[in-house]
């Protein structure tokens, strides 16, 4: 079987012997059959082209390239190699931020002292009110404020929400600031026999954004209050006199200034004096020394602040425990004196609740005059705190001045400490935790003082200085964000449905339409005992203290108290 020159293919030629029964070679050459084998193998290296019948595309030869080591293999080196210096030069850029972590990281632990000293910059108050305006457009309603009562602008829509405190005379409006921020006008009417003659008096709680507060201001009076002023068109709009705020931060007291500014303008102006002359003073709570308070301050108005807060246009700063002298208006009427005393028939007390801010305060609006003030005693006792960023519905506002934290009080920090947890470890919190509940617990037990014992009061109802309360209750079904001491497991099941309950009907509120969206607030205290983990932890840290000194009364006390016939 001779070789074929062309490909190397072997040709196979069968010869046939000749027969020895006579048959012819000839004839049987004729007849056999010639066939060409090819072998699945090769003595040389072929060449690729041979295994193609067509000719190859640019992307195919690209494709057999990738099994040239000519080509592969200095390139695999030079992959590896970059690989490295890359690493390497990684490795050098972040030596330096190792370094710096090393060297702040003691500062970085406090970090919540930076929020204490520089948010108080005139750059830092720029920046954070203007991203505050920026981001709060696009939540905001359209509607221009003078012209439709019902189109205020804001991030919620709060016309139609009006909280009676003394029914027919003191009332609560929210307004929506900004992002979630929340301003609280309260608002007193004039008696029975003054009304039509002395105006509606107004109190302002945290005024952030000036020129939101004055378009509610004017279509608040148009909603509610304009129909008794129909005969007398020297009164169009709601007297404020007094601005209170729950603390420094700007979102709270941006608007201060230029409020200040236009009801001093205002009430300077030729046109003002030229009325009926109504005069403005501290009324009932004259008597605590301030007897020309309103008379004094620039617009006849004073604004409330923190003793230690150091709060904007501050005019007045309180401490814990005080009670705030509200407007008075007074006026001639022949041989009679018209009031409008909100001293008469409101109150409202300084709670120190020293945690977000070291002078953050609580303002606890009482139905009742103050100690000592005569006036209308309702039976039907209220009280509305205006907790500002103190206390949340479903949580409370970061420690951001608090005590600085101790890293083996807090055993989520320093496992270590787990094993040696006791019994007083039920009752300490970490340093944060700390401070955040002792404000509750302040708040807990001044909603009926200072009155005597059997006065509580019959509704207590919180009013929050931001829309949280879908977030934080959130927060409380988010499995990253649990800690092991308020799981669900171990709490009675009313607990999480009542949670889960409060928790849907806010996020429905909170997911209406743009222009349509309601606030969660207010929410009474006994709901927020059940659905803000603060309140529960303290409340179990009581438990387990009451039963601490129960066990020992039984069994450690040497001299018992002789039990009461």
């Amino acid at each position: 079987s001779p070789q074929s020159k062309e490909g190397g293919d072997q040709e196979v030629v069968l010869e046939v012997e000749e027969a020895t029964n006579g048959v012819d070679v000839k004839h049987a050459v004729n007849n056999a059959v010639a066939t060409t084998v090819k072998s699945s193998y090769y003595t040389r290296q072929p060449k690729r082209s041979s295994f193609f019948s067509y000719p190859l595309s640019f992307s195919q030869r690209v494709r057999e390239y990738r099994h040239n080591r000519c080509i592969m293999v200095p390139l695999a080196y030079t992959v590896i190699i970059a690989i490295i210096v890359t690493a390497f030069v990684g490795l050098l850029s972040a030596l330096p931020q190792f370094l710096l972590g090393l060297l702040f990281a003691p500062l970085l632990r406090r970090q919540k002292w930076i929020v204490e000293f520089l948010y108080q910059n005139s750059v830092a108050r720029w920046g954070h009110i203007n991203i505050m305006k920026f981001a709060s457009k696009k939540n905001q309603n359209d509607g221009a404020a003078t012209k439709n009562s019902d189109e205020l602008p804001g991030h919620s829509h709060t016309i139609n929400q009006r909280i009676a405190v003394v029914p027919g005379r003191v009332y609560i409006h929210p307004i929506p600031q900004f992002i979630d921020n929340i301003a609280y006008l309260i608002v007193q009417c004039p008696p029975r026999e003054a009304v039509g003659k002395l105006p509606v008096l107004g109190v302002l709680v945290d005024c952030g954004e000036d020129a939101i507060v004055k378009a509610h201001l004017e279509g608040i009076y148009k909603k509610y209050y304009a129909c008794f002023y129909t005969r007398n068109k020297e009164i169009k709009g709601i007297e404020l006199h007094a601005i209170l705020c729950t603390h420094r931060h700007h979102d709270h007291t941006a608007g201060v200034g230029a409020l200040m500014k236009e009801l001093t303008t205002r009430r300077s102006s030729d046109e003002f004096k030229a009325k009926k002359p109504i005069l403005v003073s501290a009324g009932r709570s004259g008597g605590d020394g301030q007897p020309m308070l309103y008379e004094e301050n620039a617009g006849n108005t004073i604004v409330v602040g923190g003793a230690v807060e150091q709060v904007p246009h501050c005019n007045l700063y309180v401490k814990n425990g005080c009670f705030v002298p509200l407007p008075c208006l007074s006026l001639s009427d022949g041989n009679t004196t018209l009031e409008n005393d909100m001293n008469a028939t409101i109150s409202i007390e300084v709670i120190g609740a020293p945690s977000h801010t070291r002078g953050s305060v609580v303002f606890a609006l009482r139905s009742r005059p103050a100690p000592g003030i005569s006036g209308a005693n309702e039976s039907h006792f209220q009280t509305h705190l205006f907790t500002g960023d103190a206390i949340f519905t479903g949580g409370a506002g970061a420690p951001f001045e608090a005590d600085l934290e101790r890293s083996r009080d807090n055993f989520l920090k320093n496992p270590k400490k787990l094993k040696s947890k006791n019994g007083n470890s039920l009752i300490r919190p970490q340093a944060g935790s700390l401070s955040i509940e002792r404000c509750f617990a302040e708040v807990l037990l001044r909603v009926s003082d200072p009155y005597p014992s059997g006065s509580s009061s019959q509704i207590t109802l919180l009013y929050p200085g931001h829309e949280y309360t879908t977030e934080l209750l959130m927060r409380q079904f988010d499995q990253k964000t649990i800690t092991q001491d308020c799981h669900w497991v171990r709490m009675a099941p009313s607990i999480f449905f009542e949670t889960a309950s409060h928790y849907f009907t806010s996020a429905h509120r909170r997911a209406l339409p743009q222009g349509q969206k309601l606030l969660t607030i207010p929410t009474s205290l006994d709901k927020e005992m059940i659905v803000n983990p603060h309140f529960r932890t303290l409340k179990r840290r009581g438990e387990h203290l009451v039963n601490a000194l129960l066990l020992w009364y039984e069994y450690g006390a040497n001299n018992r108290v002789p039990a009461e016939k």
